[in-house]
């Protein structure tokens, strides 16, 4: 039952992509998008906080992947090393389909409510990431200024990506981390 559930909700994000996609985001309204996907504009809500979590929960799957990637990083390992290392592995193996997601990206880029909606997810991106280099045994304020630079980087190289023809983002990460000076050059 639940995975019907899912499978629902999914096809009625794709379907109200599209017409955010075909129709712009600002001129969208929950009724045309619950339309769009075939759903009720109640159960629209109950799948979808706001519209703008339609686009913006796109992007969940980097933030979970960021922390899994540091977690499963070696005791021991300072807190910058990790995170460098999380974010080069995040960089090659962006999670799902690569043109969806710049598709997801240039929405965001493009439309302010959307954006404003996207940083919200990532401070819970930052302070999950945060919580694990503490428990890594980094300060506190080295685990708080590690993750907010490097949930800073994910949306700097994710942009510069989206913009590009490359099949990851490689590239940008390491011009990025060597930028902060995480790496050398």
């Amino acid at each position: 039952m639940a995975n019907k559930a899912a499978e629902r909700r999914a096809a009625a994000r794709e379907h109200a992509l599209k017409h955010i996609e075909q129709n712009g985001f600002d001129t969208a309204t929950a009724t045309q998008l619950a339309a769009a996907s075939g759903i009720s504009r109640r159960t629209f809500f109950r799948y979808f906080e706001s519209r703008e979590d339609v686009v913006t929960e796109g992007l969940d799957p980097i933030g979970t992947a960021l922390i899994a990637f540091a977690s499963d990083r070696p005791p021991g390992e300072r807190a910058q090393q990790a995170a460098a290392a999380a974010l080069r592995a995040l960089a090659e193996r962006l999670p799902g389909d690569p043109a969806r997601m710049r598709r997801l990206l240039g929405i965001i880029a493009t439309t302010e409510a959307i954006r404003a909606r996207l940083v919200a997810r990532q401070d819970r991106w930052r302070r999950d990431l945060t919580d694990t280099f503490t428990a890594r045994g980094a300060s506190p304020s080295e685990a708080a200024a590690v993750a907010a630079t490097a949930v800073a980087i994910i949306d700097a190289v994710l942009q510069l990506w989206r913009a590009s023809e490359a099949r990851d983002a490689s590239a940008e990460m390491t011009v990025a981390l060597v930028a902060v000076r995480w790496v050398a050059p």
